[in-house]
């Protein structure tokens, strides 16, 4: 993102929820029992900030096609590494 459209208040709840799973992970009981979700906070903000950016992108003008380019953009950025993490795992769960 640009530095004049970063937010960082928003930057700070995501790195927040981070270090709630975090510490849900390394402790998982007390305060930290709800940690997971920690997980839910930052799905919602990175889904906030994603669709900030495409706003931004169009104008405040969005089409059902220049969605769908958006939406096959992130697809073919984040599938092929996602399929190489699901086969490493089948892999090494099969050793």
């Amino acid at each position: 993102m640009e530095q004049k459209n970063f937010l960082e208040h928003v930057a700070g709840l995501r790195g927040l929820a981070i270090l709630c799973i975090v510490f849900y992970h390394m402790y998982g009981e007390g305060i930290w029992a709800y940690g997971y979700l920690g997980v839910d906070v930052f799905l919602v903000i990175t889904g906030y900030l994603l669709f900030r950016k495409r706003i931004n992108q169009t104008g405040g003008t969005m089409t059902w096609h220049g969605s769908a380019a958006f939406l096959g953009r992130r697809i073919q950025r984040i599938v092929p590494s996602m399929l190489v993490i699901i086969l490493g795992t089948i892999l090494t769960e099969r050793c």
